[in-house]
């Protein structure tokens, strides 16, 4: 399965917090950079700091540049519904989930109109999510553990 829409970063080693770009992968697994000038750059994936792959090297010599296939781990997804004592969509809740022992990961996100919210190319392990309206002051936590290439369904009831 190819991963579409999958970040990935072209960061210039010798200015990393002002040189990078971003893309995301196509249907066919492929991404792009658009004119990049020439010089030392890696490439990082789902994350510019905490890369889902080995980070690569890159030098750029103002000629196209092709790399071999970036190989990902199996990644997991989680779709978080948050909902009200009454069992009903609560929208525009904040989500801060960050990935608990080993390894890196972390997200943020809104739920949309319907409460719902899904957080993709996550890596596999225990996960704690944080949930917060700040306007009515409500919150919620959840710990979930992630499955690699799984897809997980879990909701939040605010209280």
């Amino acid at each position: 399965d190819m991963a579409v829409d999958f970040p990935v970063y072209l960061i210039d080693r010798r200015n990393p917090s002002e040189g990078r770009m971003d893309a995301v992968t196509d249907s066919a697994g492929g991404f792009r950079f658009p004119e990049v000038p020439s010089g030392n750059w890696i490439i990082r994936t789902g994350h510019p700091v905490h890369s889902a792959t080995s980070p690569q090297p890159v030098l750029v010599h103002l000629q196209p540049v092709a790399l071999d296939e970036i190989l990902l781990p199996p990644l997991a997804s989680l779709e978080i519904e948050t909902t009200d004592a009454y069992g009903r969509p609560f929208p525009d809740v904040e989500l801060v989930g960050y990935l608990r022992g080993s390894g890196n990961g972390s997200f943020r996100a809104k739920t949309d109109a319907y409460g719902r919210a899904t957080m993709r190319y996550l890596t596999p392990g225990p996960w704690r999510v944080d949930a917060t309206d700040k306007l009515e002051g409500l919150r919620c936590r959840l710990d979930v553990a992630l499955l690699p290439g799984k897809h997980r369904r879990s909701a939040m009831n605010m209280r």
